[in-house]
């Protein structure tokens, strides 16, 4: 039976790209490649033409990589492989919650505040990350 469950589907696309995955207790970490990886889903796409996936900073420190599926069950869905180095240095763990606002293919990246832009396109499967 297939798993269209969002924890399913980054699995299934993991194996796709020849990577060994194992399911955790929990339905929000998966083990891939032998790294650690936590799981966010970015669903909701704002006005302005991003998607917004929540995560919770202090929580990144157990994983080596957080894996974003972004737009489950629409044609354009994308799966994001960010290593969890690159969120402690954008987001300093001081807080409790960050927001990743990812642009749609159409959308450049944007700054907010004073945060250094990201463009978090250039982890869209980035499997090659885990293999290394």
């Amino acid at each position: 039976m297939h798993d269209v469950s969002p924890i399913g589907m980054v699995a299934a696309a993991a194996r796709e790209a020849g990577l060994p995955v194992e399911m955790m207790s929990f339905t929000k970490r998966l083990r891939v490649g032998g790294e650690m990886c936590a799981v966010a889903v970015a669903r909701s796409k704002s006005d302005n033409g991003y998607y917004c996936a929540r995560i919770t900073i202090p929580r990144m420190t157990k994983y080596r990589f957080l894996i974003v599926l972004v737009a489950p069950g629409r044609p354009k869905c994308r799966i994001l492989v960010i290593p969890t180095s690159v969120l402690r240095e954008r987001f300093p763990l001081n807080g409790h919650r960050a927001f990743i606002f990812i642009p749609t293919k159409k959308r450049k990246p944007g700054s907010t505040r004073n945060r250094p832009r990201v463009d978090w396109r250039m982890y869209v499967n980035a499997w090659h990350l885990l293999a290394a």
